[in-house]
């Protein structure tokens, strides 16, 4: 299932700054702003956005298979959307995010890594920008 949604650590509306470059986009305005004016990128526009909580939109779907993998990209607002959700209704068996961490070696001390090992969840590979981790439970 993929959803297409604001996605935070609280429901409510938050700014949406949209680049020349969608890659680019989020919901994170000290991001927008390093961003604007770097290597071309340009902001486009803001709009006003509606978020929930990744447990209150998972709730809402009648039937949620168990989840296999969580890829979550989202530009500066990872940890949010991580923290939004319901770890022990909801717990993926790979969950996939980009850490502000550039390497594997310096991970310990990144905000996301420390927040999954807390969650029973350990770093296993990296690709580009994301991380991997695996459940360290028998699921």
């Amino acid at each position: 299932m993929v959803f297409e949604e604001g996605v935070g650590d609280k429901g409510g509306v938050l700014i949406y700054h949209m680049f020349n470059e969608p890659a680019l986009n989020t919901f994170d305005s000290k991001i927008a702003n390093k961003r604007d004016g770097l290597n071309g990128a340009k902001i486009v526009g803001n709009s006003k956005i509606p978020v929930r909580r990744l447990d209150e939109i998972l709730i809402s779907i009648p039937y949620i298979p168990p989840i296999d993998i969580l890829s979550v990209d989202v530009e500066g607002f990872d940890f949010q959307v991580l923290n939004s959700n319901d770890w022990i209704r909801f717990r993926p068996k790979i969950v996939i995010v980009e850490c502000s961490s550039n390497d594997l070696l310096s991970i310990d001390s990144d905000p996301v890594n420390k927040f999954l090992n807390s969650l029973g969840y350990v770093a296993y590979a990296k690709t580009g920008l994301s991380i991997i981790f695996k459940s360290n439970r028998n699921e």
